[in-house]
């Protein structure tokens, strides 16, 4: 009677805590790491595991259960005892500590941890960070913390990283990415580096790395260099144990697989166990890496361990994320984002976002859709008044585009590339490109770092979103002073380069909302590509000409820039009391008579643009003649041949002839035109189906002709009505439709 009664009571007693610890708040609840598992949960384990050994002194399994749970209620109500005792010290290791720099020496910033500091915050946590969302800021604070050159360190431990960080910040990086920090099975960095992908233990910060301790002082010094330091975390599966081969025989052999299923809680136990991974074992290959109805509970390549969604696996990894938060990193990558669902994405997230952390998805994927389903996770955590945060994704898209394209060499194809945006992280080679074995993934197939030097410069040389630098591709010197321009830029739109500055109108802005003009030139091979950089008042703050072809190259820019100065950014940068300038070469002023600088063969130059009044540079007032420039600005100043172009294709293109020199076939793509002339407009029936595409031609003088042909890629050409090509006598822009070539005014 007494076992039985104690059975009743310790049954009762754990149903009540588990309604208490687990009661829906609709947020991942905190503090993840004093609770790493429930109370209830932990009864459970205790209660099994003292029937286990009650069995051996209990003939009456009735008995055996009354001892275990008698036993194990106590245990069930102390562990509640603790997470209340030390939930006001988890709220305040979960606060974003500041980090006191000695101006003196950077190097020697450390972390403070003084309880006077944060006295008083533990209660009005939640009603200070709703005052301060309600007020804008943080969503402010997190636009100004996302990282714009990012340098992933994958090969290096954190000390090793730590000695990288001046030479970083002088590079212009604001971002490092470290090898993913979970224990992994132990293997070199270089050659084994897909170990670092196979979590074993989520509760250690890897000792090969170098443990806490070490990424606390990586941490420290660069928060007071300016970088931020980017985790990589892999939660979408664990540590391979078994083969393929090896897991397809288990699914007839039980024997075989239950060894398997007790290997699963040898290697992860007492972490995770079997019953917190996905079955049954299905294998993600083929077409299945893409199907819905596999991509998410697939094993990959029938070898990872899948982790499935469930109360303790995301403890485990609420914890791993608040010791990376507590050791100083602010920034976060989840890999193998496209295999987790979105709603469980979601949960990383909010954990993260709720802290004043930035994050950005590994989405391997070519589908617009299936990036926007995680880009649009970003929701606003602190209610309505603090707008919505961004969360990134892997531009694949960019990166496979810009790989045809310059394996084609054409300037329009790199010009006509579309990514996914502002919300995007880009890049030419990856880890996973430059380091897989198999075939090239996405058909990123660059022979060497050199090989892609041009195509980095375009990338960094534009405005939008972040840019991921893999660690062998940033020793390129092409690279390094492609990374000084993005920076120099940024410097020059945000705070200003004393004697660089155009205006202050140009300054204040935010640097990845900058107007990009990207111009194929010259004619006729259009050989290079000229990316000039402006504020959105129409202020030109940089120049980039990168060069395509195998020959050196000098063109003369297609605007007129006459009203203003161009230094040449290089690699490198100086620090005037802890303030970042960058190396910058003697102006001078292009005109219709004065060529860039010439471009070495696939290579790229930059530059920075500033009036060249001196009035201008310290005066918020812009020049007359300035003004006037800046107006010229809006368009290209050479003539050119535009094309309005009405069909039902999905990717239309212009093949042409310019002096007796073709394009090659396909020839220029076309892109989807935003406004069309109201005479193309009444050309069109309601009934006809298709889009209005357009293209634009920079010739070098009003009176050039140009013939020409349309196709959709794939063989199927467009002429004239009499069979012929399509021809223009001059400069101007055209309506093609129906067969029938019209001048308008447009």
């Amino acid at each position: 009677k007494m076992f039985l009664v104690a059975a009743l009571v310790g049954l009762a007693l754990c149903s009540k805590l588990g309604r208490l610890v687990f009661r829906h708040r609709g947020r991942p609840q905190a503090p993840a790491r004093q609770r790493f598992c429930s109370p209830m949960l932990a009864g459970q384990r205790v209660v099994q595991t003292l029937c286990e050994r009650a069995e051996e002194h209990f003939s009456d399994p009735w008995a055996a259960l009354g001892a275990a749970l008698l036993i194990g209620s106590p245990l069930c109500w102390a562990l509640l005892r603790r997470r209340r005792r030390s939930a006001k010290a988890a709220k305040r290791a979960f606060q974003v500590k500041p980090i006191k720099c000695d101006d003196s020496d950077p190097t020697q910033g450390a972390s403070t941890d003084d309880d006077s500091s944060t006295e008083g915050i533990d209660e009005d946590t939640d009603a200070a960070h709703a005052a301060f969302a309600a007020d804008g800021r943080l969503h402010d604070l997190h636009a100004e913390l996302q990282p714009r050159a990012i340098f992933h360190a994958l090969h290096q431990t954190f000390d090793a990283v730590r000695a990288m960080l001046p030479d970083l910040a002088a590079s212009g990086f604001d971002a490092v990415q470290v090898a993913p920090a979970q224990q992994s099975p132990a293997g070199d960095l270089g050659s084994q580096w897909y170990l670092r992908y196979q979590p074993v233990r989520y509760g250690v910060i890897d000792p090969h790395l170098g443990g806490e301790e070490a990424l606390e002082r990586l941490c420290a010094e660069a928060a007071c260099l300016g970088i931020m330091v980017i985790a990589d975390c892999v939660f979408n599966h664990a540590a391979v144990v078994a083969s393929r081969s090896e897991w397809q025989a288990a699914q007839s052999d039980h024997r075989l697989l239950e060894e398997l299923k007790c290997r699963l809680d040898r290697t992860f136990g007492p972490e995770l166990t079997r019953h917190d991974f996905q079955w049954p074992w299905v294998c993600l290959e083929g077409s299945k890496w893409d199907d819905p109805k596999y991509t998410y509970e697939g094993w990959g390549c029938g070898e990872w361990s899948e982790l499935r969604v469930c109360e303790r696996v995301l403890n485990v990894h609420f914890d791993h994320l608040s010791r990376l938060l507590a050791c100083g990193v602010r920034g976060f990558r989840l890999d193998a984002a496209k295999h987790m669902r979105p709603d469980h994405v979601r949960q990383y997230v909010g954990f993260l976002h709720e802290r004043g952390a930035c994050v950005y998805v590994e989405v391997l994927s070519m589908d617009r859709a299936v990036h926007a389903h995680y880009e649009s996770l970003g929701a606003s955590v602190f209610g309505p008044g603090a707008g919505p945060f961004e969360v990134r994704s892997t531009d694949y898209l960019l990166a496979k585009q810009l790989r045809d394209a310059f394996k084609s060499g054409s300037a329009a194809r790199v010009a006509a590339a579309e990514g996914l945006g502002h919300s995007s992280v880009r890049f030419v080679r990856s880890h996973d490109s430059a380091l897989n074995d198999g075939p090239a993934i996405c058909g990123l197939d660059w022979a060497s770092p050199n090989d892609a030097r041009a195509a980095w410069a375009y990338v960094l040389a534009r405005p939008e979103g972040g840019v991921l630098v893999y660690e062998a591709d940033a020793n390129v010197g092409t690279v390094q002073r492609a990374v000084a321009f993005r920076r120099a830029v940024a410097e020059h739109c945000s705070v200003g380069i004393p004697g660089v500055s155009t205006c202050a109108a140009s300054t204040n802005s935010d640097p990845s909302r900058l107007q990009v003009d990207v111009v194929a030139w010259p004619p006729p091979g259009y050989s290079s590509l000229l990316l000039l950089l402006k504020a959105p008042d129409g202020t030109p703050v940089g120049l980039a000409a990168i060069n395509l072809s195998s020959a050196p190259l000098a063109p003369e820019p297609p605007w007129d820039l006459s009203a203003f100065d161009l230094l040449e950014v290089q690699a490198g940068a100086q620090r005037e009391q802890a303030v970042w300038r960058p190396l910058l070469g003697a102006p001078f002023r292009p005109s219709p008579s004065v060529a860039l600088p010439a471009v070495s063969a696939r290579d790229a130059r930059f530059f920075l643009v500033r009036c060249a009044t001196v009035d201008c540079i310290h005066s918020a007032r812009v020049p007359r003649e300035a003004t006037h420039a800046m107006r010229g600005l809006s368009r290209v100043r050479s003539p050119s041949f535009g094309l309005f172009y009405y069909t039902p294709w999905a990717a239309p293109h212009v093949h042409f002839g310019l002096r007796g020199r073709w394009t090659e076939s396909p020839g220029w793509p076309l892109s989807r035109a935003r406004h069309v002339p109201k005479r193309g407009k009444k050309l069109v029936s309601g009934r006809s189906s298709g889009s209005w595409w357009t293209v634009r031609i920079p010739l070098t003088h009003a009176s050039a002709a140009i013939e020409f042909v349309l196709t959709d890629g794939h063989g199927q050409w467009e002429h004239a009505k009499d069979g012929g090509n399509f021809h223009a006598a001059a400069a101007a822009t055209y309506i093609l439709q129906g067969g029938f070539l019209k001048k308008v005014d447009a």
